[in-house]
């Protein structure tokens, strides 16, 4: 009896290395048709290519990664929404998978990591936030600097705002364009957080009394927050509106 039950065991361990080994093998076999597919002039307007990509998304192996990153950002909405469902079930909520993809040769597969990594904005750590700061002052692709500059706008941190202020004076228009809307973007996202008309401070929790509109301390947060930065931006009707919020 013993023996039979051995036996079971090594028998159904043995199967599950077979479907395993199997589904890694088919990984690169996909990728292979997926390149072949991709040089046809309807590409991603086509079945076998979705299903491809779906094959992939279910083995979830981390090496297709990268390939499939290529096509992260598409002019086929309905093929991009697959690719990029698939790239998010494969990494999950491991963002170093993406971190190979950041220093790729190709500029193209850094921009579009850049994108997927801002699309995980609420699992994405320090380092990567030090990777983007990183990519915005030193890649050699503008494309991929103002992704990188946009993508830490959309994070939101006002951490970010003296790197981007320095990026106000890079000798590339299109860098200083990205930092100020990036700027403008984490300055308006923090003055919505702190100037809500609340009765509990949602900044610090704190109650306060009904007479003001806001709690006394975040107010002169606010101010702070203006003056430190706001000031520093020629943006005047941005400096308007957010002195505007303050008074209300």
């Amino acid at each position: 009896m013993n023996l039979f039950f051995v036996t079971a065991f090594f028998l159904m361990i043995s199967v599950l290395f077979i479907i395993v080994y199997r589904k890694r093998n088919m990984v690169p076999r996909l990728l292979n048709r997926l390149s072949n597919l991709s040089k046809r002039e309807a590409f991603g307007y086509g079945n076998e290519e979705r299903r491809i990509v779906e094959r992939l998304r279910e083995i979830g192996d981390p090496k297709a990664i990268e390939p499939l990153l290529k096509f992260y950002i598409f002019h086929n909405v309905y093929f991009e929404t697959v690719i990029q469902k698939s790239i998010g079930k494969i990494v999950g909520h491991k963002e170093q998978l993406l971190w190979e993809a950041l220093s790729s040769e190709d500029p193209k597969i850094r921009e579009n990591a850049i994108y997927a990594l801002k699309d995980k904005k609420p699992i994405c750590s320090e380092a990567t936030h030090n990777m983007l700061v990183d990519i915005s002052q030193n890649d050699a692709n503008i494309d991929v600097r103002c992704v990188s500059i946009y993508a830490l706008g959309r994070f939101g941190h006002c951490s970010f705002i003296p790197v981007l202020e320095e990026l106000l004076t890079d000798e590339e228009e299109p860098i200083r364009n990205h930092a100020r809307e990036a700027i403008e973007q984490i300055l308006e996202n923090s003055v919505e957080f702190l100037t809500q008309s609340i009765s509990r401070c949602r900044n610090c929790g704190r109650d306060f009394s009904s007479q003001h509109k806001k709690c006394p301390d975040c107010e002169r947060k606010i101010e702070q927050l203006v003056g430190t930065f706001s000031s520093k931006l020629e943006t005047e009707k941005l400096k308007q509106e957010i002195k505007k919020r303050i008074k209300e």
